[in-house]
């Protein structure tokens, strides 16, 4: 008996990316982690991870622009506009391994975060999150009782004059649960559109900081294929060095 294993195509064909932009984003120079199996990026704040929404394409469509030889599938998802740690793998069977670490709370994910405002050494915020569509098509979050368990641990890397820089780490994986813990907890991230101090964001803008300041800073995990304990951080980037640099 010879089986045939149903193959899944798209009918949205493959975005063509004009040269200039892949030369202007250069997604090579990003990758902070490579094996036979995984491929980790340091990924830009303002490149969305996958075309739609008004967005032609994204880290996804670019990399497979570039290795198209690779079958390159998202482990997971960050906002556009975070920066940081992204992980692709490059096969189905490491691709339902990770996504089975990412359900059992076995991978370690680091964000920093600079927010407005003072915040206690440590502190943990324990609100569920609840998704909501605007009539315009927007996704927002709220805290809200009926909503998902939601758990994000927070310490002082750094404080400034009104602004701390933050640790985060998730101990759930909600849409925009940093961002919308922060806020509840009074410490809203500079440059966060919809869940920031627009008057302050206004402030900082002045001041040279014109990105959302989030980042996801490192990962720690076993590789379910090799079991070679992995540990990884991806640098700043050059705006959030200047803004250390003009904040302090």
């Amino acid at each position: 008996v010879v089986r045939v294993p149903p193959l899944m195509q798209s009918t949205t064909p493959a975005p063509v990316i004009a040269q200039s932009a892949i030369a202007r984003i250069n997604i090579e120079q990003t990758v902070i982690y490579e094996d036979q199996n995984l491929l980790v990026i340091n990924k830009p704040t303002g490149l969305a991870v996958h075309g739609g929404s008004g967005v032609n394409f994204g880290v996804i469509e670019l990399l497979r622009t570039v290795r198209p030889d690779q079958n390159l599938e998202l482990i997971h998802r960050i906002d556009r506009d975070t920066s940081g740690c992204l992980m692709l793998a490059k096969n189905s069977a490491t691709l339902r391994a990770m996504h089975a670490m990412l359900r059992d709370k076995k991978i370690t994910k680091t964000y920093h975060t600079v927010v407005k405002g003072f915040a206690n050494d440590q502190f943990v915020v324990q609100q569920p999150l609840k998704k909501y569509v605007l009539s315009s098509g927007e996704r927002l979050v709220k805290a809200d009782p009926d909503g998902s368990a939601a758990e994000t641990k927070f310490s002082v890397l750094q404080r400034f004059k009104n602004v701390t820089l933050l640790q985060a780490q998730p101990i759930t994986g909600r849409t925009h649960q940093i961002r919308v813990h922060a806020a509840v907890r009074g410490l809203p991230i500079i440059g966060d559109q919809k869940y920031g101090d627009k008057v302050f964001n206004q402030i900082m803008c002045k001041l040279g900081l014109q990105r959302l300041f989030l980042h996801a800073y490192a990962l720690n995990f076993i590789c379910p294929i090799t079991g070679v304990n992995i540990k990884l951080q991806a640098d700043y980037d050059q705006a959030w060095i200047d803004a250390l640099t003009i904040l302090t």
